[in-house]
């Protein structure tokens, strides 16, 4: 597996909203593309820290890295796009999975509320219809990874389709 890191501004004036921005654009990148790359993020102490992974498709992740630079908000919020490099050996993994709130109708949908309050989430806007919607992370932690192939839009595992990424510093 290889990956390589975006830091970005956040912090001040430069909160979720700037993050949200960039999680939609490497939606975009990924929506409009065969290949799907995985995520996972955290909070650093110079920004925000996406990491972008893919299953070993190096042209894939150049072609992600080329979209970004193109991208103007990118340009004002990145702080810096790290190298393409292969993922160092790690006995712990991270799964990052996707949650979503059921209709209104559905019985649990209070408590899975509720329960969405509590994790990050990315604040989207929908091309198609320009609906606004949230993208929520729900992270857990492993000793075994869980291979799959990356098939979300989103960068996060679904109930349908678990993965892990190796977590490493």
């Amino acid at each position: 597996m290889i990956y390589f890191d975006i830091l970005c501004a956040f912090g001040g004036d430069y909160g979720f909203d700037v993050v949200s921005k960039i999680y939609q654009i490497l939606h975009g990148i990924n929506s409009n593309n065969d290949e799907k790359f995985a995520l996972d993020f955290k909070k650093h102490d110079d920004g925000f820290v996406f990491r972008v992974f893919s299953q070993n498709d190096n042209h894939h992740l150049k072609h992600v890295k080329n979209e970004l630079s193109k991208n103007r908000f990118v340009g004002d919020y990145v702080i810096k796009m790290g190298r393409i490099r292969k993922c160092p050996a790690t006995k712990l993994f991270v799964e990052n999975r996707r949650r979503k709130i059921p209709k209104k109708q559905a019985k649990d949908r209070e408590r899975r509320l509720e329960y969405c309050k509590t994790l990050l989430h990315f604040k989207m806007n929908s091309k198609s219809n320009g609906h606004k919607y949230a993208v929520y992370s729900d992270t857990s932690f492993t000793e075994s990874p869980i291979a799959n192939v990356f098939e979300s839009n989103y960068g996060l595992s679904t109930a349908h389709n678990t993965f892990t990424v190796p977590l490493f510093l």
